[in-house]
């Protein structure tokens, strides 16, 4: 019993090794650039600064438009009218939006729910210009929208439907398609 109870415990640690070692070895892949699900990785070369060429210099990510700052967080969404009708307030129950600089998340009572949208702001402001990148498999594309903090500090939100021009003014019409929304800020736990 000595014998079996001793070639197990090695066996044991060589399969936990080898176990391990699958599971992590696709996540450090994935941490050095490696193929771990995603596309084929590709390597460039810069050439190197001669006495004749200026050293070629690196691209900086874009600057964060000062507005999302003002937006990130998380929004309680009490209020909306689609294409010119009121939405029922019980349907906004819970529903609240998580922004960062650069993606809306859409939450049940403060928790995600799918995928982050990617977003944009651009404009000087009050009001400004917002596209919205959808990336999710049955709805692609793009939203054209604008949006504002109003006067009591609600975020206020316009949006076209797809494929149609941004609206101009925080109304929605019967039979444009049009979404505004109404939102004010969460401040600490979610109610």
């Amino acid at each position: 019993m000595k014998r079996v109870a001793m070639k197990v415990g090695p066996v044991n640690t060589m399969t936990m090794t080898r176990t391990m070692t699958m599971l992590l070895l696709p996540l450090a892949l994935a941490a050095c650039g490696g193929p771990a699900g995603g596309p084929p990785a590709t390597t460039t070369t810069t050439p190197r600064p001669t006495a004749t060429a200026p050293a070629t210099t690196t691209a900086t990510a874009p600057a964060v438009h000062p507005f999302t700052r003002q937006m990130e967080g998380m929004w309680h969404q009490y209020n909306g009218v689609v294409d010119g009708r009121n939405v029922p307030e019980e349907q906004f129950a819970g529903h609240g939006s998580l922004f960062t600089t650069d993606t809306w998340q859409w939450c049940m009572k403060g928790q995600p729910e799918g995928p982050p949208l990617v977003y944009t702001v651009s404009g000087d402001g009050p009001t400004y210009a917002l596209d919205i990148l959808w990336q999710r498999e049955i709805f692609k594309g793009q939203q054209l929208g604008i949006v504002t903090i109003d006067e009591r500090g609600e975020l206020v939100t316009c949006i076209a439907p797809m494929g149609k021009p941004r609206p101009t003014t925080f109304e929605s019409a019967p039979g444009s398609g049009v979404s505004l929304q109404r939102y004010r800020r969460v401040l600490g736990d979610w109610k």
